[in-house]
């Protein structure tokens, strides 16, 4: 039985107009809701309640191969990183699904590999801010 998942192989994210490279793993990451505890006049046990406050757009981390010949990808990102931009986050699948939205470099890892492949990698995290706009086919 087939399913109507997709390889995510192939999805292309760039940030600040600047294609980053070959994107090996996404953790996704998520909307999230600041809760606040609040005691309400009615409430005769002591015990509290709790509202919804401000939406967070969450933080995504991604894990791209490095090129050194790249064009410099991984030294925009730096720049970018060392700057504190708030750029553009455009994350597209292989399906032409996306999202896109306002980020901010929360991290930027040094490029490493692993003793068994020795392929270089390097991992970004966006912390996502405002809404972001989600596209589907």
């Amino acid at each position: 039985m087939t399913t109507q998942g997709f390889s995510a192989i192939g999805t292309v994210v760039s940030f600040n107009g600047n294609t980053i490279g070959e994107c090996e793993s996404f953790d996704g990451g998520g909307v999230s809701v600041n809760i606040h505890e609040i005691l309400t006049t009615d409430s005769d046990d002591n015990y509290a309640d709790a509202i919804g406050g401000a939406l967070n757009s969450g933080e995504g981390t991604f894990t791209f191969i490095f090129d050194p010949a790249s064009g410099g990808n991984y030294e925009l990102l730096k720049d970018d990183a060392e700057a504190k931009t708030k750029g553009t986050l455009l994350v597209t699948y292989p399906n032409t699904s996306s999202f896109s939205g306002d980020a901010i470099i929360s991290n930027l890892q040094f490029p490493g590999f692993g003793e068994a492949d020795a392929v270089p990698r390097f991992s970004v995290t966006f912390k996502r801010v405002k809404k972001q706009d989600y596209t589907t086919v």
